[in-house]
């Protein structure tokens, strides 16, 4: 996994690219522990280069969403592929956490 920021009216954009597995779960949580470290609670997770995500990855992005939220803020994912979308119906996890079809309608709805 690879992933490059921009900071866009205090919200961070994360663009996620590859497979969010096991392997790649140590960097995962290093970028949330910088977004704690920065006090960053409104996070947009761009989905649109992710190929694969692993249920510790899953686990991961609810456990830091219930974070953030304790702290008034909150995580949204973007344009995610419809095969990953998948996994994330499967676990319910569409109930938790909004998803966009693109970028910037995640960013509005943090106005």
């Amino acid at each position: 996994m690879k992933f490059r920021q921009e900071i866009r009216n205090g919200i961070s954009i994360t663009y996620l690219t590859g497979e969010l597995d096991l392997q790649m779960m140590k960097a995962f949580n290093l970028l949330f522990e910088e977004f704690s470290e920065q006090n960053v609670t409104r996070i947009v997770l761009d989905f649109a280069e992710v190929s694969f995500i692993d249920s510790q990855s899953l686990t991961t992005i609810i456990t830091k969403a219930i974070a953030v939220r304790k702290k008034g803020g909150d995580i949204k994912i973007s344009r995610i592929s419809p095969p990953i979308l998948r996994v994330f119906e499967l676990v319910r996890m569409k109930d938790i956490i909004d998803f966009y079809s693109d970028t910037e309608s995640a960013v509005k709805a943090f106005a």
